[in-house]
């Protein structure tokens, strides 16, 4: 009897440890369940602190201070056209040269540039200008002997034209040869033909002086921009 109740005992031990193994596994599920609810749920977000001032139109009365790069509004970048020997710079009343960031007057009313500022040796380009000065007045005299040679050739063509006209009347009163009409006929040709070579001399030569013309106008750009340096604003920056 003893021996039953021992098996007996035996037997329950490890179904009793069984059960409280499920016991504890199904209420640690139940637990972890729970928390993964509360996590989901939406928690409500407290409304931020707001804090009002009013704004006073007033003087300043503090100062912040910080680094940075100052620029004008308005500036100029002058430099030079062409490369040259600098024959003169500004110089300022204190005796200085000008620098970057003085202050320099730029064109009035009615100018197209402002103060000199510096200049680069011209000889070259007025020696330019003299040549093309020259060309130009070489073109202005052939013009004028075009047009004393056109006035010729048209003297001498009207000239033919009369002797014809005169030989073709004596020609019908058989008064001369035909030779002689002929020849008078040939002149007149020759006079016309004349007159059209000396009209195409001309407008060739008053060509050649719209090109000395623009010759002339070329070479006083540098005089008066790539050889000098002005402020083309009313103010560079100071």
């Amino acid at each position: 009897m003893a021996k039953s109740i021992k098996r007996k005992a035996l037997f329950l031990i490890p179904l009793l440890l069984l059960v409280v193994a499920v016991s504890g596994l199904a209420i640690k599920r139940v637990k972890d369940r729970a928390e993964e609810k509360a996590a989901l749920t939406v928690t409500k977000r407290l409304p931020l602190p707001v804090r009002c001032v009013r704004a006073n139109i007033g003087p300043i009365q503090a100062f912040v201070f910080g680094e940075g790069t100052a620029r004008a509004v308005r500036r100029d970048f002058l430099v030079f056209e062409k490369q040259g020997k600098v024959t003169y710079v500004k110089v300022k009343k204190d005796g200085q040269t000008v620098r970057e960031g003085d202050k320099v007057r730029g064109p009035r009313k009615g100018e197209k540039l402002g103060e000199l500022l510096a200049s680069l040796d011209k000889r070259d380009y007025i020696e330019q200008s003299k040549v093309t000065r020259s060309s130009l007045a070489e073109a202005k005299q052939q013009v004028n002997a075009a047009r004393a040679r056109l006035r010729q050739a048209e003297a001498q063509q009207k000239l033919a034209e009369d002797t014809f006209r005169r030989n073709k009347k004596l020609f019908r009163l058989k008064a001369i040869s035909k030779h002689k009409l002929d020849v008078s006929r040939t002149r007149l040709k020759t006079a016309e033909s004349a007159v059209a070579s000396t009209r195409a001399g001309l407008e060739a030569a008053l060509s050649g002086v719209a090109a000395a013309q623009a010759r002339v106008v070329q070479s006083r750009l540098p005089l008066s921009g790539a050889a000098s340096m002005h402020p083309s604003t009313a103010y560079s920056p100071m």
